[in-house]
């Protein structure tokens, strides 16, 4: 299943000014290999998202994010030049699966709060940005109108746990 690996801690800029975040896509191959590529998210959210084709192969998941810690700013620029061009050739896109119950009826995260912000956590985790952008504008997760789109997914299942448990325990669900 492709998921989204781990976020790098380096934002990137392109040579027309636009900057981006950089997560680390991967899935586990039929071999049982791991491949990974690198994804880069526009802070703005005005541009598609662009992604690298594989950029490396390991042996475990726990490899693919040790490989991501090792990645510097200069092959960063380097991997978005190559995304750039990738995306201009073939126009990538990477599905990540969605969970029926998420495409059936809507995901409230304030039922499922009961059960703990780790559990909360782990039900938000399988679900796409869309989704979770969705979900803090339908349950009003973010009163102060603040500019979402330059978080990473991590980030914004962060965002919805902390701001369902202060809604949570001001009472005003």
């Amino acid at each position: 299943m492709t998921e989204i690996i781990a976020d790098v801690e380096t934002t990137v800029v392109s040579p027309d000014g636009h900057e981006y975040y950089v997560q680390v896509g991967g899935e586990r191959l039929a071999t049982g290999l791991w491949e990974a590529w690198l994804e880069f998210v526009p802070l703005d959210g005005s541009l598609d998202v662009l992604l690298t084709t594989t950029e490396t192969t390991q042996p475990t998941r726990d490899a693919v994010v040790r490989w991501s810690e090792t990645v510097t700013p200069v092959y960063l620029q380097g991997a978005l030049a190559r995304a750039v061009a990738a995306t201009d050739r073939r126009r990538l896109t990477r599905n990540y699966p969605v969970a029926a119950s998420a495409v059936t009826a809507p995901f409230d995260p304030f039922a499922v709060f009961p059960s703990g912000k780790e559990a909360l956590r782990a039900r938000l985790r399988v679900r796409s940005r869309s989704e979770l952008l969705a979900i803090i504008e339908q349950y009003g997760l973010n009163p102060a109108a603040k500019r979402l789109t330059w978080l990473s997914d991590s980030q914004l299942v962060t965002f919805i746990v902390t701001a369902v448990e202060v809604q949570a325990l001001s009472r005003k669900r």
